[in-house]
């Protein structure tokens, strides 16, 4: 985790998490952790793991989602006050602001510049570039980087359309079987684990988020959800 993004990504799933988890110890864990995933600076992170509340939220049967709002406003009281202390509370709230205020935002307006240029390429080529690949060859000859913060293209720079078309569709059946039963509404792990991968694919077009170690925890949690739906069909159904 040498890196804010990647950084970002783990805080993003473990904080996730641990609105599911039980003991004393997720309180002070939680104010840590929170007070940690806002200095990260990371917005991707930050957009990820909102649309993961909302989708856990939503997910779990009624009384557990009284206890889980409880939980969320306990976390918030205790979060809250750290991050309006100082030199805490100018970092965060600079960033927070740059959400609305994209005028004057240097890191948004640099994304679209590289959006506009290696759009064209990225979605170009049928065959794509091959694992790994950063380069292209322009007509005259010359090597150009390409550079893409995007896990949408460069899934289609890498593979192209006859690989990054089924990759991704491949992604969303398999995120769409887990809630085709009704495990994730009684059994929160199970909840708390397909939201996070709502989570990773929800940021996909921001980053590529699916490979290196944020895509290890977002393949990781994808199985986990995987296994539950396994378990309970082979359990008829039964939960606990």
């Amino acid at each position: 985790m040498n890196s804010p993004p990647a950084f970002g990504c783990v805080m993003m799933a473990t904080l996730l998490m641990l609105f599911v988890c039980k003991g004393f110890l997720r309180v002070p864990a939680a104010a840590v952790g929170y007070l940690a995933f806002l200095l990260s600076l990371v917005r991707a992170a930050w957009a990820g793991w909102v649309v993961g509340l909302i989708t856990l939220v939503l997910s779990l049967k009624s009384t557990l989602q009284i206890r889980l709002i409880a939980t969320i406003v306990a976390l918030s009281l205790c979060v809250v006050p750290l991050t309006v202390i100082e030199p805490f509370s100018e970092v965060i709230s600079n960033r927070l602001e740059s959400f609305t205020n994209v005028q004057n935002d240097t890191s948004y307006e640099a994304r679209a510049e590289t959006y506009n240029k290696n759009l064209e390429v990225a979605l170009s080529g049928l065959l794509g570039q091959g694992l790994g690949s950063t380069w292209t060859v322009k007509p005259n000859g010359q090597i150009e980087r390409v550079a893409l913060d995007s896990g949408i293209l460069d899934t289609f720079f890498t593979l192209g359309w006859y690989g990054g078309l089924p990759y991704i569709l491949g992604m969303l059946m398999l995120l769409f079987n887990q809630f085709r039963g009704p495990e994730g509404r009684e059994d929160p792990f199970a909840a708390a684990a397909r939201s996070i991968t709502v989570s990773f694919l929800a940021i996909l077009s921001l980053g590529p988020f699916m490979v290196g170690l944020s895509g290890m925890v977002m393949w990781g949690f994808l199985g986990i959800g995987m296994a539950a739906r396994k378990h309970y069909l082979l359990q008829g159904s039964k939960l606990p």
